[in-house]
């Protein structure tokens, strides 16, 4: 029998490629050869070979069998399920963008614009990571906020990075970028464990300041810039993402993108190894949390817009350097096809729902998604002054994963859907059901970009994929 994992995909040569969602491998053939594949004609094909592959089993026994082998190494391996740490120094932020994900009180009311992260909840913070060994064992960080460069957090945020840096913790953070050069010059610089740091440029000057200004309304562009060019000279081992949140529906946006790559190639940004850019859709959040249901009702529709733009303004080497947020599945196509960095089948679609992966708040509460900050009642537990955790909060995120859902247990995207808990709670308000609208959607995304990309690749025959 011909594996149910596998999705048909037409190109432009009159090919059909078929990708392998069981075994990962991504195959082209003739009409014949596609003919004979479904008949399982193997007078006239290569059993051995399409075995290989994983295509073919005897039975649905021995296709389950290798299902259970994946979720077995997935759901056993550290290595393939890490755990991270996030830590907010603050809720406070310097910018007031008029899009942002967290209601604006979190950044405006006075007691929590007060917050910083103690010395106390610091190490509070690091007992538990040094105590439980679930933690422990290929642990990442991420510092956000709030604005996590705030100059009143500067102290604790050197004090975090150097003992997460005695702990060998590879840490990236995720910031505005307004104070970043100040930063960099300050502390960030003698820190080697700093792996990522995220930046936000929305567009051209003009359009990113109306989208992310100062408090009193003055543009941030040009502070920006300034530090993602000391970031890009002075910090030449950690990756600097440059992000830009694109409303898809708006032409004057999505051409923001080809003026953003004329800005960075005109600034000579691409000439640094270290300088990866790329896209979100802009979202217009309807509740805290970024998967707000109706935008993600139009997740396909986002990300074609977008990949329709990058086809027809970049040449494929560009295509290939700007990454598109949230779209798991190009990511997983295009480490198939061009052999970038792999990505992993994966039954949890991220650290929230990760057993020994905590959003630390400076309220002192423990939250599971970072989307969820400041917002007290999502929160699964304390960590200050003493350990405490919500057993309803927890077991509902903790205890979720694909193979928990029916729906997702049972779909051949299983291994390559990039869809979360968040998604389904505000999809369907229920957090343990699917998190996709329905899975057609999923493949109407695979169908999309696998013949963008095998075009672009020239791929003229299944042995150039092998």
């Amino acid at each position: 029998m011909i594996t149910k994992y596998v999705v048909k995909t037409k190109l432009r040569n009159g090919q059909i490629a078929l990708t392998n969602l069981l075994s990962a491998a991504i195959d082209v053939v003739d009409k014949d050869e596609l003919a004979s594949l479904e008949n399982e004609d193997w007078n006239k094909l290569d059993l051995k070979y399409w075995t290989s592959r994983g295509y073919y089993f005897k039975s649905e026994e021995e296709e389950r069998a290798e299902w259970n082998k994946i979720v077995d190494i997935v759901t056993s391996d550290d290595w393939l399920t890490p755990r991270g740490v996030i830590i907010i120094p603050t809720f406070n932020c310097n910018l007031r963008c008029t899009y942002c994900y967290q209601d604006d009180s979190i950044h405006t009311s006075p007691i929590r614009t007060k917050d910083v992260l103690s010395k106390d909840q610091l190490y509070a913070i690091l007992e538990t990571i040094d105590s439980r060994p679930d933690t422990k064992r290929y642990l990442t960080a991420v510092l956000c906020g709030g604005e996590p460069l705030m100059p009143s957090c500067y102290d604790i945020v050197e004090e975090i990075l150097d003992q997460l840096e005695k702990r060998k913790i590879a840490t990236s953070i995720v910031t505005n970028g307004l104070t970043l050069t100040e930063a960099i010059d300050k502390f960030l610089n003698r820190f080697k464990n700093i792996e990522n740091i995220q930046v936000t440029l929305d567009g051209p000057e003009i359009v990113h300041n109306k989208l992310r200004p100062l408090r009193k309304g003055e543009g941030s562009f040009r502070n920006i810039v300034s530090g993602i060019e000391q970031s890009l000279n002075k910090m030449t081992n950690t990756r600097i993402s440059v992000r830009s949140n694109i409303n898809t529906k708006d032409p004057n946006s999505l051409s923001g993108i080809k003026a953003l790559h004329d800005y960075y190639s005109k600034r000579g940004w691409y000439d640094h190894k270290n300088f990866f850019p790329r896209v979100s859709p802009r979202w217009e959040y309807e509740r805290h949390g970024c998967y707000a249901a109706e935008c993600k009702k139009n997740f396909t529709s986002d990300f074609r817009r977008i990949a329709e733009y990058y086809k027809e303004n970049f040449p494929l080497e560009v295509q290939i350097r700007w990454g598109i947020a949230f779209f798991w599945q190009r990511d997983f196509l295009l480490s198939q096809v061009f052999g970038t960095n792999p990505v992993l089948p994966k039954v949890k679609s991220c650290l929230a729902t990760t057993e020994g992966s905590y959003v630390f708040g400076p309220d002192s509460k423990i939250y599971s998604c970072w989307e969820d900050i400041g917002v007290v009642k999502e929160a699964i537990g304390e960590y200050y002054p003493k350990w405490s955790i919500n057993k309803e909060n927890y077991s509902l995120w903790k205890g979720r994963s694909k193979l928990t859902v029916e729906d997702c247990k049972n779909c051949k995207f299983i291994f390559a859907c990039g869809r979360c808990q968040a998604t389904a709670r505000n999809l369907h308000n229920d957090i343990n059901t699917k998190g996709c609208v329905n899975p057609e959607e999923e493949e109407e995304l695979l169908k999309y970009i696998l013949p963008n990309l095998l075009n672009s690749y020239e791929v003229s025959g299944q042995s150039d994929l092998k």
